[in-house]
């Protein structure tokens, strides 16, 4: 197994994707906390701010949410490569080597799992080091409390690897996996307005995994209470791997 995992750490660190998307992510994470920040400042003396800056510590909480909302990292980064894979002809080259799927898979989980959790864990330093600087108040976060919003954040990573494992079995194409686990993605925003399927909703328990919101509108928006949504993300997690594996073990290479 302990090959397995060198292996497939290899050829995914020397790909230019990890990298790009990184770069990607730091760059939208970062813009959008510098944005979020100095709005308020810029719209100061203004008759109403419609979007008021955080305030530390609550400011950091929310640089933590900006770096865990890039779930299109681990998406994008596991349909690319794993449906890849598939496509060019490597997935039976590689079953001569180790017949056994059910470890090739769980190697090219725990690998994508790992990089896209360092990508996210990256920008989450790059959104709290601005906040350190722009963000008004006085505070910071607990240890304890950080170590909590770590592993919420490494929840997200390990579910979408896992929804996104699932798209790359199925579809057994880049560009089929990429565009259609991302619409997912997208559609389940929409869906998460549907009452009867709300409370089930990924994207709602991603949003509720980080704390209660008050959200005001016409649209019955449902946030579940962090346990709640960290339960939801688990059964969605397990849903995905038990499919891919059943998938990938019995389909022909």
């Amino acid at each position: 197994m302990k090959g397995l995992l060198v292996a497939e750490w290899i050829k995914a660190t020397k790909r230019k994707l990890p990298w790009v998307l990184g770069l990607i992510s730091l760059a939208l994470s970062g813009l959008s906390t510098t944005f979020t920040l100095v709005l308020a400042d810029l719209l100061e003396g203004a008759e109403e701010v419609i979007v008021p800056a955080p305030t530390k510590p609550e400011a950091y909480v929310t640089a933590l949410q900006s770096a865990a909302g890039n779930t299109w990292v681990p998406i994008v980064l596991t349909t690319v490569i794993v449906a890849g894979e598939y496509a060019k002809g490597t997935w039976p080259v590689a079953l001569t080597w180790n017949s056994s799927r059910v470890r090739h898979l769980t190697a090219k989980f725990l690998v994508m799992t790992a990089i896209s959790a360092v990508i996210i864990l990256l920008t989450a330093i790059l959104t709290l080091s601005i906040t350190a600087v722009l963000a008004r108040g006085d505070g910071f976060l607990g240890i304890d409390e950080i170590g909590v919003i770590v592993a919420k954040v490494l929840l997200v990573q390990v579910a979408w690897v896992a929804i996104s494992m699932l798209g790359s079995v199925l579809f057994r194409s880049a560009a089929l996996a990429v565009g259609l686990t991302l619409g997912f993605s997208l559609t389940e925003q929409i869906l998460g307005l549907v009452p009867v399927y709300r409370r089930v909703s990924l994207n709602n328990a991603v949003t509720g995994l980080f704390g209660q919101f008050d959200f005001q509108g016409i649209f019955p928006i449902y946030v579940p209470d962090p346990p709640i949504a960290a339960a939801i993300l688990g059964g969605w997690t397990a849903f995905a791997v038990a499919l891919t594996l059943t998938i990938g073990t019995t389909r022909d290479a």
